[in-house]
């Protein structure tokens, strides 16, 4: 199902100003990476949100008003840059839905797209990584730890599809985008986006969600108001058949 929803950003100017609308319509993690903007981007970015919660709202067949909070509707970043949506409380449901947001000087348009979770494999695990995978300069951990828990969140993804561990044939577009120190929790995500008879095809995304603040204090840590992204990959395993 599709949602479309179209507003002046003029229109929330005095709506933004008032604690009650923020806290009604924001997440609390939106409202935490507002913060941090300057007043015409944050303005941007409300604006932004609140239209594509009106898109999303729409595509699951309700509205504003209507049982569901709009907070409990996150507006996040995937890895690509592009908004991503993740339904909460009384936002929850077994859908999926996909966010577009355009601005064009003071109007904002959102599409949002709605299908059933049920179509889609997912997978996800969360780790703290020890002091002891610290392996170079600056406590830098490598690369290839993970890789490690992608391979993981593989291997529970086609335990659900197929009933078997599977076997990884390969990774491409394997991208590093921060670095992982111990002390860091990561959290690694797989979705199956394509299917053959043999092979699973899965986007894989990994992101900090608690950093380790050392520079503050041996055993200070801090939760991301926004997960960092660190790392994205697309891998392909395979299934093995009876006599294939």
């Amino acid at each position: 199902m599709i949602g479309i929803d179209v507003l002046d950003r003029t229109e929330l100017d005095r709506l933004l100003s008032r604690r009650w609308f923020l806290d009604h319509i924001y997440a609390p993690e939106e409202l935490a990476y507002a913060q941090n903007l300057g007043p015409e981007r944050r303005r941007e970015f409300l604006a932004g949100r609140f239209a594509a919660k009106e898109a999303v709202l729409k595509s699951l067949g309700t509205g504003m008003l209507r049982g569901i909070a709009p907070r409990d509707i996150r507006i996040g970043r995937a890895g690509s840059g592009a908004p991503e949506v993740e339904l909460r409380g009384s936002a929850e449901c077994a859908m999926k839905v996909r966010t577009s947001i355009t601005h064009k000087a003071n109007v904002v348009a959102a599409v949002a797209i709605s299908q059933r979770e049920e179509t889609m494999t997912t997978a996800s695990l969360r780790v703290r990584i020890g002091g002891e995978e610290g392996h170079y300069g600056g406590g830098l951990v490598d690369g290839a730890r993970v890789l490690k828990l992608f391979g993981d969140v593989l291997t529970e993804i086609t335990v659900r599809t197929d009933g078997d561990e599977g076997l990884l044939s390969e990774y491409t577009e394997v991208k590093f985008h921060a670095p992982v120190r111990p002390g860091d929790f990561i959290e690694a995500r797989g979705s199956v986006v394509r299917e053959t008879r043999l092979r699973r095809v899965v986007e894989l995304t990994a992101h900090k969600v608690i950093a380790a603040r050392p520079d503050k204090a041996e055993t200070a840590a801090e939760v991301l108001a926004e997960p960092e992204l660190v790392c994205t990959a697309t891998a392909t395993t395979v299934v093995p058949r009876e006599g294939s």
